[in-house]
């Protein structure tokens, strides 16, 4: 379904660019490709979509190139491991943490344009609402056309979609809510499920016992209790603090031997520690931070949430 998706999405967009076009030399490739921006250093759900989405569409026979920062370490390594083909952008001095104002700068569009010129782009995918004000500059020097995805409920809404040609969102109620208030949108919008290969969690064994990985991973010894379970970063719409106010009342008033383990990190992390603190969860709580071997971590879990 997520195949189809993707190639109906590409053929209502795709237009015939010839190399003469766009002043090209004929000495260069012929071939079209896909620009995937993934510039952060962020080892969450976005970078995961990102080269899931590069997975996908290789296996769709097209060309995706992955844009990545130089001083992205995790996301350099990843690509390195999957050896995916990628577009290496090295920030100047100074900016290596401002992604906002980064991907608006003069030295990233000129680099865009290059990128685009050789390996004949004609699309890129975007993940930020930061990152659009810059590749609409771009479209004016490259034919370029930009597809977004929308990851959460972003309320701006209407001004993104001034700045990018087609819309993509993880979200069946946030794809709903974005076509019911933008009914005159001049462009589609589509509901496309995050993009996820679950076949590797599935399938995936180990061989020693819960209470060793536990202990030997995290230092947490079960004593026997059920092992909940939540990886994803720390965000306000997560609802870490709602999974934590939970076990507060199975630990005190139902007396349940379980136990939550949160994996992930972010911005919220600091407040959901505090409630730790202030329910007096520490033993029944456990912030694992970033988890590097999530498979071993779900599968040794009796229940794995969602958020």
């Amino acid at each position: 379904m997520l195949y189809a998706h993707f190639i109906v999405l590409l053929l209502l967009f795709l237009q015939p660019i010839t190399a003469e076009a766009k002043g090209l030399s004929c000495s260069q490739t012929n071939q079209k490709h896909i620009l995937i921006l993934c510039l952060t250093n962020n080892k969450g759900g976005i970078r995961s979509h990102c080269f899931s989405l590069y997975t996908m569409l290789k296996k769709l026979g097209l060309k995706p190139i992955m844009v990545i920062r130089s001083d992205a370490y995790f996301t350099c390594e990843f690509a390195k491991k999957i050896k995916a083909q990628c577009a290496i952008y090295t920030p100047p001095a100074g900016e290596v943490e401002a992604l906002d104002r980064m991907s608006n700068s003069k030295h990233f569009l000129h680099f865009m344009e290059g990128t685009c010129k050789k390996y004949n782009a004609n699309f890129i995918h975007a993940n930020f609402p930061w990152e659009l004000r810059g590749l609409n500059e771009l479209k004016k020097t490259v034919p370029v056309k930009v597809i977004y995805t929308i990851h959460d409920d972003n309320h701006s809404w209407r001004k993104n979609l001034d700045l990018c040609d087609a819309v993509t969102c993880v979200s069946i109620i946030v794809t709903k809510a974005l076509k019911a208030s933008c009914a005159d949108a001049r462009i589609p919008l589509f509901f496309s499920a995050p993009v996820f290969d679950e076949k590797p969690y599935r399938q995936s064994r180990s061989s020693e016992s819960a209470n060793n990985f536990f202990k030997k991973q995290f230092n947490i010894d079960l004593q026997n209790r059920f092992v909940c379970t939540i990886v994803g970063n720390f965000y306000a719409k997560k609802n870490q603090q709602v999974a934590i106010q939970a076990f507060d009342l199975l630990a005190k008033q139902y007396k349940a031997p379980v136990c939550l383990l949160l994996a992930g990190y972010g911005k919220c992390q600091k407040k959901c520690r505090g409630l730790i603190k202030t329910l007096g969860l520490e033993k029944q709580v456990y912030m694992l931070g970033y988890v590097n071997d999530v498979k071993s971590l779900i599968y040794h879990s009796d229940i794995v949430l969602s958020t």
